[in-house]
């Protein structure tokens, strides 16, 4: 995105002169005057413009000549602006105002249009504006094109744009804009622009269009900013399919990064827009919600990268598919298994995979070292993860397991997260029991179905325990030392352990416990432990060593702070 940087006279300043800024809080400091200008620069640049004003305009000669000075330029945020307000406004000087962010209320339009736009406005890089209704916009959009030094635009407004394509026109007429957001809350009519010709050109480079809109109405759009390299659609859909090769006729030769929240363009049609416009695209996003499952076709996406995007450097996929759908059944799992194919995996590209109550999504994205890649050498085509962010109530358990099948008939998973929700113990067990592969398991939440003792005797429990390959493994939020024992003897072959307790805890009883447990038990892989409780401090640290080495509970062993955890680590004996 766009972002203003506030410019001043110290910001060429060699790094001698900021080190002398710094030697400076050295000094005894018995005033705040004896602060240099540089350091309120810094503090006003956090600062509302309007409180920087009410502050400090009226405080001594010192600040008054501080904040008239000609290289303080200021960041105006309203809310709700009154009479009183602009009043005030209207006395600062314009040339001082870097940025404007308003949210305007029904009362407030009318003030606002009183406000003289013009060119003494000549430092004004940056406007937002929210909550404007469509008239005052238009209005206030013809003034713009005065402002010598605007380069960014955002308006959001919960309006219904019927006037979109005149807001438009307006909008590319700005002589030096880079960055435009358009976020209305409906869109109530067609954006009638035509392909531009050899007119004069829009200066965007930065497009985010925060509404939906057809694949023609997109096109005619970027027609008219051939210099843009940056675009980001929220909902791009298919008008007329038959009528594609009229529609496409634009050339986008600066674009470097697309990205679609919302793409329900079929992929055939997707294609062809990628052919035609010529663009060396670096960055591309897509998430799909069409019933289109060419959009998982690995092969095809090879293709399309290997022929029309050598430039690609980063890539995601994000394809949503309802449970129950016959989609799902239609899938063709060996196009979607491609995705782990040497040509994904030499581009560290990932596939995963998120179940939710209604939904299977499918994604691909690059590789982003997780909590459970702890060593140096990382094997990409063993990646794989599944996300749950539900898991149901027994009575509904043998329909969530035929998701997990459907997932499984397509890829091996190695990773397992559950997120947002707890997890019953019985849950757990039924769903590795189908997860042979898994080398990681991440919990948010445990509850324990059966006693710290009776599910030693589970037949069920005992199988899964002695199958299971997991060698690591993350409990989030601990609320008992019952959890962490409970997963002690699920995962017999776990190496590291990382576990949050959100409630007070005995550390020291909990240390002595859990060493203890994994000598009687033999746990003879695990030997990395990461705690973190609601204090971890080196006086913890300190007791917890001499406590070990006192005990004997530990032979050869480290142990140390790392950011809020405590790591204890000890050698295999």
């Amino acid at each position: 995105m766009y972002s203003v940087k506030r410019k001043q006279s110290f910001d060429d300043r060699s790094n001698k002169e900021t080190n002398k800024l710094q030697c400076k809080f050295d000094q005894k400091i018995t005033s705040i005057e004896n602060l240099s200008i540089e350091m309120f620069y810094e503090i006003f640049d956090y600062l509302n413009g309007y409180e920087i004003y009410q502050a400090f305009s009226n405080l001594n000669h010192y600040f008054q000549q501080l904040i008239n000075s000609s290289s303080l330029l200021l960041k105006f945020k309203i809310n709700s602006p009154s009479a009183e307000l602009y009043k005030q406004l209207t006395l600062i000087n314009k040339h001082k105002i870097l940025s404007f962010n308003i949210r305007l209320t029904y009362k407030s339009s009318e003030l606002f249009t009183s406000y003289l736009i013009d060119s003494s406005l000549d430092h004004l890089e940056s406007l937002v504006l929210i909550e404007f209704k469509t008239t005052i916009l238009i209005s206030l959009l013809m003034k713009l094109t005065c402002l010598p030094r605007l380069f960014s635009l955002t308006i959001r407004t919960f309006d219904t744009w019927y006037e979109l394509s005149e807001i438009y026109y307006l909008i590319f007429a700005l002589p030096k804009l880079i960055y435009i957001k358009c976020s209305p809350s409906e869109v109530g009519g067609a954006i009638s622009l035509p392909i531009a010709t050899n007119q004069k050109s829009s200066t965007i480079e930065y497009i985010v269009i925060d509404h939906f809109c057809t694949l023609p109405e997109l096109c005619a759009i970027l027609s008219h900013i051939p210099q843009l390299r940056y675009c980001h659609f929220r909902e791009v859909y298919d008008a007329d399919p038959m009528n594609i090769d009229t529609t496409i006729q634009i050339k986008l030769f600066n674009v470097i990064c697309i990205s679609m929240k919302d793409c329900e363009i079929k992929f055939d049609t997707f294609e062809q827009l990628i052919r035609e416009i010529e663009c060396p695209l670096q960055v591309l996003h897509i998430t799909n919600t069409y019933d289109e499952n060419n959009y998982l076709d690995a092969n095809r996406w090879k293709i399309l990268i290997l022929n029309y995007l050598p430039h690609l450097k980063e890539f995601s996929l994000t394809y949503n598919t309802d449970i129950g759908n016959k989609s799902v059944i239609q899938l063709d799992f060996e196009r979607v298994k491609s995705f782990t194919s040497l040509f994904w995996i030499e581009r560290k590209l990932i596939l995963g995979i998120k179940i939710s109550r209604y939904h299977i999504i499918y994604s691909i994205h690059p590789f982003k070292k997780r909590w459970y890649n702890i060593n140096s050498f990382i094997d990409f085509s063993k990646c794989t993860q599944l996300t749950m962010t539900y898991v149901p109530d027994d009575e509904h358990m043998e329909f969530f397991m035929n998701s997990i099948c459907t997932v499984l008939s397509i890829v091996k998973i190695y990773h397992l997260e559950f997120s947002k929700r707890t997890i019953i113990s019985s849950s757990l067990m039924k769903i590795l029991t189908v997860l042979s592969e898994l080398d990681s398991l991440k919990i948010t939440s445990l509850s324990i179905s059966q006693t710290r003792y009776s599910f030693i005797d589970d037949q069920n429990f005992r199988l899964v325990s002695y199958h299971n390959k997991i060698t690591k493994v993350y409990l989030e939020n601990v609320k008992k030392s019952e959890e962490v024992y409970f997963l002690l003897k699920l995962c017999l072959r776990m190496k590291y352990l990382k576990v949050n307790f959100i409630y007070n805890v005995d550390y020291k009883l909990f240390f002595r416990n859990f060493l203890r447990t994994i000598t009687i038990n033999r746990h003879q892989y695990l030997q990395s432990l990461y705690f973190q409780g609601l204090k971890t401090d080196f006086q913890i640290i300190n007791e917890l060593k001499e406590m070990i080495n006192r005990e004997k509970l530990l032979r050869q062993f480290t142990i140390n702070r790392v950011l809020n955890y405590i790591h204890l680590e000890w050698n295999l004996i």
